[in-house]
Parts: C-alpha cells; sequence; structure tokens
C-alpha cells in the first residue's frame, strides 16, 4: 500500500495519466471523422444520381443519367456553326450593300457637279456671246467715217510700213506702224472716235498705251501718255480726254515729247492718215 501512495505522488503517475487523457481524445477524433465522412459520401452519391436539368431551350433533352449522346453533341454543334455562318451571310450582305449605297451616291455627286459645271459653262458662252454682239452692235466704225485728231501738232515721224524711216535717237531705219505727233508734256489726248477701252498697259517703248476699239475690226492706240483718265471696260466717245502726253522715253529723246498715235484693223497696221479728217 506505501507503494502505490508514492507512485500517485509521483511524476509518472501524471504522465500516465495526461498520455491517458490524449489517447481517449485521439479515439473520438478518428471516430467522428468516419462518421462524418461517410454521410458525405452517402450525400455525393445522392447528387450523382439525380437528373441533370436542361440548361437552356435551344438544347435537346438529355438522358436520365445526365449524359449526352454523340448524336445529340453533332446535332448540336452543326445548329451553332450553321446560326454563325447565317450571322456572317447577314453581316457580309449588310456590308456590301452599304458599299453599293456609297458608290452610287459618290456617282451622283459627280454627275450633278458635271451637270451644274457645265451649265455654268453653256451659261458663261451665252453671256460672253452677248457682249460681243452688244460691242459689235454699238460700236460700227466701218472705215469711211472721219477720225478726229487725237492731238493737234505736226507729224514728226510718219505711218511707213512699205519703207524705213530715219529713228534719229536710235541711229537706225526702220518701219513705223504709227505716227509720232508733236505735242507738249501735259497736254490732253482726246479719243479719235466713240469705242470701249480695250486695254492700259505699260510699254517699255511707247510708254503708257492706251487701246479703244471702234467696232468691225477697227482699233486705235495711243501712247506716251500719263495721267491717264479711263480703265479697261469703259466707254468713250469722239473728243473724250484719255490722258496728258508724258515724258518722253529712252527711244525717242532726240524726237521730243508726243504722241504715239496707231490705228489696226483685224490686227494688222493701217495708216492713220487715210482717216484722219
Amino acid at each position: 500500500m506505501k507503494h502505490f501512495k508514492e507512485f500517485f505522488r509521483s511524476k509518472a503517475f501524471y504522465i500516465a495519466f495526461g498520455t491517458g487523457i490524449l489517447a481517449f481524445s485521439g479515439l473520438l477524433l478518428a471516430y467522428n471523422y468516419s462518421d462524418n465522412r461517410e454521410g458525405l459520401k452517402q450525400e455525393q452519391t445522392a447528387l450523382l444520381n439525380e437528373p441533370i436539368e436542361q440548361a437552356t431551350e435551344e438544347f435537346a433533352p438529355v438522358e436520365s443519367n445526365g449524359v449526352l449522346t454523340g448524336e445529340e453533341l453533332d446535332r448540336i454543334n452543326a445548329e451553332v456553326l450553321a446560326d454563325e455562318e447565317d450571322d456572317v451571310d447577314v453581316e457580309e450582305s449588310s456590308t456590301e450593300a452599304d458599299s453599293l449605297d456609297a458608290k452610287s451616291e459618290d456617282d451622283n455627286q459627280v454627275e450633278t457637279s458635271a451637270s451644274t459645271e457645265t451649265d455654268a459653262q453653256v451659261a458663261s458662252m451665252g453671256d460672253d456671246a452677248a457682249i460681243a454682239s452688244q460691242d459689235s452692235s454699238e460700236y460700227s466704225y466701218n472705215g469711211e467715217q472721219s477720225l478726229a485728231w487725237p492731238l493737234n501738232g505736226d507729224v514728226i515721224l510718219p505711218y511707213s510700213m512699205d519703207t524705213t524711216v530715219y529713228y534719229a535717237t536710235l541711229k537706225a531705219y526702220k518701219c513705223n506702224p504709227g505716227m509720232l505727233i508733236a505735242g507738249s508734256e501735259g497736254t490732253d489726248i482726246v479719243s479719235a472716235y466713240d469705242g470701249v477701252v480695250e486695254s492700259v498697259v505699260d510699254d517699255q517703248e511707247h510708254g503708257t498705251i492706251v487701246t479703244v476699239d471702234m467696232g468691225n475690226g477697227y482699233k486705235c492706240s495711243y501712247g506716251q501718255l500719263m495721267n491717264v483718265t479711263v480703265a479697261e471696260g469703259d466707254e468713250v466717245v469722239l473728243g473724250q480726254n484719255l490722258g496728258e502726253v508724258a515724258p518722253v522715253t529712252s527711244y525717242y529723246t532726240e524726237e521730243g515729247t508726243h504722241l504715239y498715235f496707231a490705228m489696226t484693223k483685224d490686227g494688222e497696221p493701217v495708216n492713220p492718215m487715210l482717216y484722219i479728217q
């Protein structure tokens, strides 16, 4: 009995007691794990035995065990591919139709633009013809009417296209398509006949030149001018002021200040003296 009392008081007792408690706890845990595992297995088996619900109305009914047959899978795949091909065909047809509509619209715009441009050109040609008709009918000098002297002065160099005349400043002989009428600087120059101003240009040899269209191919040119009073397109009448005698150009320093007066018929020079009274 004494040995038992000493054993219970010693550390060995407490070690043995703790080991027993641990062993008992382990047995309880093992039992509970085995029981739970068996219940989970039964639940999974029940779920696997339930039939699979149909996902969408597009698929055919499945077998009671929830597995699709090979024939059903082939049919479903064929239906999906057919739907995709239909979508592609519709998209391509829509794109092609849009392209044709755009091309047709562009063609219509080009045709409309070309038609408008053609109409504008025809209208412009009609306007030009009307202006030309108006000019030729309003200004109809025919060569029989006498021209007025544009400047009172001596002819210092006559018209000469058949033979040459001597140019003192140039020290040379050459033909002269007009005539030089002497005049003091600042003297008024007047129109020799009615007409419309065709151009106002600057020339190195004859200075500023005003050309007046008198109709029927007759034109008069007035050179060596300054303080010009008319512009291109202006209508002028017999005796109207056109400008003044300008300082002479370097081509005629020996001849002195003058008016260069020339006349043409259908672009060819004619002798002004044959038409001046």
